[in-house]
């Protein structure tokens, strides 16, 4: 009973099982009633193209919380765990590899279209509104 009530730890390494998969990254429920998400850019010690091939629904992950926002969202990075990471050390990567994402575009653009806004209606971020226009 005493996890149900347990907080996520910053910096602790979790194991759990990928419960959603969407183009920028796994959600993996770490504890009961707690799902993190794995951005894209930290499932692996290499470029991950489709999130698919290193996480399917059902697949166990082991990864590090690097952060909690004030709504509730964890943050994991797998990454962290391969290449022994610190904490500061996958947040300083995390905000690097978001940085260079936002510079070029939402990350899932760049798979099959190869670049960013061909004027396709297929992308999430642009149908809500949340993507970057030229």
């Amino acid at each position: 009973m005493q996890r149900m009530t347990e907080d996520v730890e910053i910096g602790k390494i979790y194991t759990g099982t990928v419960v959603r998969v969407e183009p920028y990254g796994a959600f993996v429920n770490i504890m009961p009633g707690v799902d993190g998400m794995v951005h894209i850019s930290q499932l692996a010690d290499y470029r991950v193209e489709k999130v698919e091939d290193v996480a399917k629904l059902g697949d166990e992950l082991t990864a590090m919380v690097i952060d909690v926002d004030p709504g509730g969202k964890v943050r994991l990075s797998r990454q962290a765990v391969l290449e022994g990471w610190s904490v500061e050390e996958a947040r300083s990567r995390d905000r690097s590899a978001r940085s260079r994402s936002s510079e070029r575009g939402d990350r899932g653009e760049r798979g099959e279209r190869g670049e960013r806004g061909n004027g396709r209606s297929g992308d999430r971020r642009e149908q809500r509104g949340g993507g970057r226009r030229r």
